[in-house]
C-alpha cells in the first residue's frame, strides 16, 4: 500500500448460485489484513457482495467483509481494459468444462478498516497496484482463443 508498506491484504470470495431447495445465491468469503503489526482475519461477507460483477462490467468490484469486532470496505479498480493489460485465461473445471478467468497485476485498492457499530475508519489504505483475479459469472473460456 502506498503509505503503508508493511500492510499486505488477501481475499476470497465465492458465490455459489442456488441449486435444489435453495432460493437465495450463497456468499462465501475470507480475508486476511495485515496493518500495524496486527493481523485480522475476516470470515463473511457483510451481509454478501456488495455490488456484483456483471453490473460492473467484470473490472470493478466492491463489497465489505466482516469478523466479530471488525468490518473491511473493499473498492477495487482495475481499470478499463483498453487501457489497462489484463489476461484473459481458461479454467478448466473438475468434471469437464471451463470458466473465463480475468487477471490483471494493475488493479488499483482502497481498503477502509472500521471498528464495527463506529463511522471513523481506524485505516484508510490505498495501492495504485495490486493483483485482481476474477472468475466471470456465467461466463465461458473462448475454445478458439
Amino acid at each position: 500500500f502506498t503509505d503503508r508498506p508493511d500492510a499486505a491484504f488477501f481475499g476470497l470470495g465465492q458465490i455459489v448460485l442456488p441449486q435444489g431447495q435453495r432460493r437465495e445465491a450463497l456468499a462465501l468469503g475470507l480475508g486476511r489484513l495485515v496493518v500495524a503489526g496486527e493481523t485480522i482475519l475476516f470470515d463473511r461477507w457483510w451481509p454478501a457482495p456488495t455490488v456484483d460483477a456483471p453490473r460492473f462490467d467484470n473490472y470493478r468490484w466492491l463489497a465489505t467483509m466482516v469478523n466479530r469486532d471488525c468490518r473491511l470496505e473493499i473498492s477495487i479498480d482495475g481499470g478499463n481494459p483498453r487501457l489497462v493489460p489484463w489476461l484473459e485465461l481458461d479454467d478448466l473445471l473438475p468434471g469437464g468444462g471451463s470458466r473465463l478467468l480475468r487477471v490483471t497485476p494493475f488493479a488499483a485498492f482502497r481498503l477502509r478498516l472500521f471498528r464495527r457499530g463506529r463511522a471513523e475508519p481506524l485505516h484508510d489504505l490505498r495501492s495504485p497496484g495490486g493483483l485482481l483475479m476474477m472468475a466471470v459469472p456465467g461466463a465461458i473460456a473462448d475454445a478458439s482463443a
